[in-house]
């Protein structure tokens, strides 16, 4: 089986509609995920985020390259999981603010 795993949805100051930059994948194709892993970092303005998983899984395939301007709650990636380590009750991503 397999989820989409999306932009997570931001607490930040910006405006909900607006562009979001992926700046880096901290991971490669193929890897593990654990709940809480940092998958990649994004940006919203002058704010930077660490999206992170929220099951466990392995990143099936990345759907943007580094620097790529995505679209909020766009699948940044595709995840395998098994059954039990979808994140059905759950986001399947979530933002941890980057402290500057």
């Amino acid at each position: 089986m397999w989820y989409h795993f999306p932009v997570p949805k931001l607490d930040s100051g910006s405006e909900p509609e607006r562009e979001v930059r992926l700046v880096r994948w901290l991971v490669e194709e193929g890897a593990q995920l654990r709940k809480g892993s940092r998958v990649a970092i994004i940006q919203v303005g002058s704010e930077s985020f660490y999206v992170l998983a929220n099951g466990d899984g392995f990143i099936r395939e990345k759907m943007f390259p580094n620097g790529a301007s995505v679209v909020p709650c766009s699948s940044l990636a595709t995840i395998n999981a098994d059954g039990e380590n979808i994140p059905y009750d759950r986001p399947y991503s979530l933002a941890e603010r980057i402290e500057p």
